[in-house]
C-alpha cells in the first residue's frame, strides 16, 4: 500500500433545545415577534427562507461527512483484514466458550456460555452468567459488551475496551456495563486471559457488579480453520458493593476463523 496513514473521522452533532414558558406568554411573545411592516414582514420572510436553505445546506454536508467517515472506517476495516488475516486468522473470526464454575461458598453450578465475534478493529461478546446454588434459589444476568475496540489485535495478543448492558434477570433492569479483557501468550502452548467488567448504578451510590477475572488456556489443536483451547480459571464479583462471590471454573474455547 502507498498509503501510509489513514484518517478517520467522526463527527457526532447534538442538540438539544429545552423551551420553559407559560402559554400565554408564549403566544404573546409570538404575537410581539410578529408585529411590523409588510416591509419586514417581507425582510423576515427572505430571511427565514435564506436560513432554511441555509440549514438545510448544513445538514447535507454534515451528512456528507458522516457518510464520508463511514466508508473509510468499512474501506479500512477491509484493507486491515485483507493485509492481516494471513499473519493473525483471529483477526475475522468467532470465538465460543461454554465455560462451567462452582461457587467457593456453597454447593453450586454455574454455567457462563459465552460467544464472541471478531472483525479487524472491533468485536462484540454476549455471555449468560447463570448461578444455580444446590437447594437455595438461582441468579441470572444477560451480559452483552455490544461494541469492543481491539486497542490490540495480534495473533499472540488482544487488548479489548468494550461498552454494553448487563440485564438483571431477577430484576428485568439493564444496567451499563463497561469491559476490558485481554489474552496473550505465555509459552507455545499455553495463554493467559485476563477480563474485568464494571457496572455503575447511575441512579443510586452502589455499583451494581463488579467483577474480575483470569484463566489459563492450554492448546488442544490449532487447525487451517481454527484451534480449540482447555481452560481453568478464577473469577470474582461483587454485588451491590457488598455481596462477594469466588469461582473456581473449567471450559472450553472454540475459535472459528
Amino acid at each position: 500500500m502507498q498509503k501510509s496513514k489513514f484518517h478517520f473521522c467522526c463527527i457526532f452533532i447534538f442538540h438539544f433545545h429545552f423551551l420553559f414558558a407559560q402559554t400565554d406568554d408564549l403566544k404573546k411573545l409570538s404575537k410581539q415577534n410578529n408585529i411590523g411592516s409588510n416591509t419586514n414582514t417581507n425582510r423576515n420572510n427572505r430571511n427565514s427562507r435564506d436560513n432554511s436553505f441555509q440549514n438545510t445546506l448544513i445538514l447535507f454536508q454534515l451528512f456528507q461527512y458522516s457518510y464520508q467517515s463511514i466508508a473509510s472506517f468499512f474501506q479500512y476495516q477491509k484493507f486491515l483484514i485483507n493485509s492481516r488475516q494471513e499473519s493473525n486468522p483471529r483477526i475475522k473470526s468467532i470465538d465460543l466458550l461454554p465455560q462451567l464454575g462452582t461457587s467457593f461458598a456453597y454447593p453450586s453450578a454455574v454455567p457462563t456460555p459465552e460467544i464472541r465475534a471478531n472483525w479487524g478493529l472491533i468485536s462484540t461478546q454476549i455471555r449468560y452468567f447463570y448461578l444455580h446454588e444446590f437447594n437455595r434459589s438461582n441468579y441470572a444476568t444477560l451480559d452483552w459488551q455490544v461494541l469492543q475496540f481491539n486497542l490490540i489485535s495480534k495473533f499472540n495478543t488482544y487488548l479489548r475496551l468494550g461498552i454494553g448492558f448487563s440485564r438483571d434477570m431477577y430484576l428485568k433492569e439493564n444496567f451499563t456495563e463497561f469491559g476490558l479483557n485481554s489474552d496473550f501468550k505465555l509459552s507455545e502452548k499455553i495463554s493467559c486471559v485476563l477480563q474485568g467488567r464494571y457496572a455503575p448504578n447511575f441512579s443510586g451510590t452502589n455499583a451494581f457488579r463488579t467483577e474480575f477475572g483470569i484463566q489459563l488456556a492450554y492448546k488442544l489443536n490449532e487447525r487451517e480453520n481454527g484451534g480449540t483451547y482447555i481452560t481453568t480459571g478464577y473469577m470474582y464479583q461483587n454485588y451491590w458493593q457488598s455481596i462477594n462471590f469466588h469461582y473456581a471454573s473449567i471450559g472450553l474455547i472454540l475459535t472459528i476463523w
